[in-house]
């Protein structure tokens, strides 16, 4: 399976929640860094993600792929906020079919503050 092929199943697998097919994606030492986290397997990144207080949806994904790396380009909204949606880009490598990393950019100003 191709890196865009991975990573369009893990962007998938996110959206609709299911755990098992976004572990699947992961190697077992992935590694993400993301501005508000970062995890350091594929177990420690799914226990942060599934403790996160918001739920949120992607959309508008655009994907560019360079053999073993894809941006992938995408806006999310939180709790169903149409209004805010987040620009964000997350750059992940692929290796043998799995994910190994993933770097996740975007400005953490336009995120809710769980306070308001």
């Amino acid at each position: 399976m191709d890196a865009l092929s991975v990573v369009k199943d893990y962007v998938k697998a996110a959206c609709a929640g299911d755990g098992q097919s976004l572990r699947a994606s992961l190697a077992d030492d992935f590694q993400f860094k993301g501005p508000m986290m970062e995890a350091h397997s594929a177990d420690q990144f799914l226990q942060a993600m599934a403790a996160m207080p918001t739920n949120f949806t992607i959309r508008n994904s655009d994907f560019v792929a360079d053999s073993d790396r894809v941006a992938h380009l995408h806006e999310v909204v939180i709790d169903g906020n149409e209004t805010a949606p987040i620009p964000m880009c997350e750059v992940l490598s692929v290796h043998e079919g799995k994910i190994t990393s993933s770097k996740l950019f975007f400005d953490t100003k336009l995120f809710p503050n769980p306070a308001a």
